[in-house]
């Protein structure tokens, strides 16, 4: 199991209009082509208000390049997307990572692997991301102690 974190900065005054169009179609349109959602964030004290942070669960990286790129050439989105940046585009910039988790765990979670890291974050217990990259392909994989 690989987490995909993805950060988009939205244009000033449209993190609504992006929260809007999550809501209306896109997560509708990721139910569709198998897309996995972990979770959402905004940010309250950091860098930006204006990011939106979410994570998404995949197999692996080729299930992640089949999916996401059904997604992101579905009709559906593609007019979605463009109705919704007619007065301008929502999102200035977007960022993803596929992160490697570095063995740096709260105890609770040693030892729990890749799949149950996730579920396990509270307000006060935040793994760290390691952007090195294990497996034989360099693809991003768990690793355990």
């Amino acid at each position: 199991m690989i987490y995909e974190l993805r950060i988009y900065r939205c244009t000033p005054g449209r993190l609504p209009d992006l929260n809007k169009r999550f809501e209306g179609v896109t997560l509708n349109l990721w139910e569709k082509h198998g897309i996995r959602q972990v979770g959402f964030w905004t940010v309250t004290v950091g860098d930006s208000n204006r990011d939106l942070y979410y994570m998404l669960e995949w197999n692996d990286l080729a299930e992640r390049e089949q999916r996401w790129g059904a997604f992101m050439k579905d009709p559906e989105w593609l007019k979605a997307r463009a109705e919704s940046d007619r007065n301008g585009p929502i999102v200035e910039t977007i960022s993803n990572m596929i992160p490697v988790a570095d063995g740096v765990f709260p105890p609770e979670v040693k030892g729990g692997g890749c799949s149950s890291w996730p579920s396990r974050w509270t307000e006060n217990s935040t793994p760290r991301f390691s952007s090195r990259a294990y497996g034989e392909y360099g693809d991003a994989q768990c690793m355990r102690k």
